[in-house]
């Protein structure tokens, strides 16, 4: 089936056949500003740790993959996408070994906000996992992430993550 697919695909690209470009929710359309390549700084009690992360659009420009702490063993990726009803939601591949989804809660200026909805592989009474999520975009060059997670179903840390754009040589 997927053979089916790409050939399918190729055939309306090389025919002149291109769908129309995806226009999601305002707050996808605010994430599709982080596609390049940031580099990020976090301080878990050790002093600052400098990662890297990247954004890029995929499947026709209709969601957002991020890779966090790229290059590091725990990397991990999250996809962005919006829902049937327009609303953006995420899926995180953990290093934790599980998978919370998230959907928009609330979208205020340049600020995201983004909580966890139910989800059967995880066990929210026990299981360690990212509860709650905010980005804050500080302009084209700059922006601040904030998880909170929780472990025995409640709140064990916050964490702040500061980024700046890699400048494009």
């Amino acid at each position: 089936m997927s053979i089916i697919t790409f050939f399918i695909g190729s055939a309306f690209a090389e025919n002149g056949h291109h769908p129309k470009p995806y226009v999601g929710s305002k707050a996808f359309e605010q994430m599709k500003s982080l596609v390049g390549d940031w580099k990020g700084m976090i301080d878990k009690g050790k002093g600052p740790e400098v990662f890297n992360t990247n954004y890029r659009l995929t499947s026709g420009g209709s969601a957002i993959v991020e890779t966090i702490f790229e290059g590091h063993p725990h990397g991990m990726i999250t996809i962005y996408q919006d829902d049937s009803k327009k609303q953006l939601t995420m899926v995180h591949s953990c290093a934790e070994y599980n998978q919370p989804k998230m959907v928009i809660k609330k979208n205020r200026g340049n600020r995201i906000e983004m909580d966890l909805v139910s989800n059967p592989d995880l066990d929210v009474v026990k299981d360690s996992h990212m509860h709650s999520f905010a980005i804050e975009l500080n302009g084209p060059e700059q922006m601040t992430r904030d998880w909170i997670n929780f472990e025995d179903g409640k709140k064990k840390m916050a964490v702040k993550l500061v980024y700046k754009r890699k400048n494009v040589l």
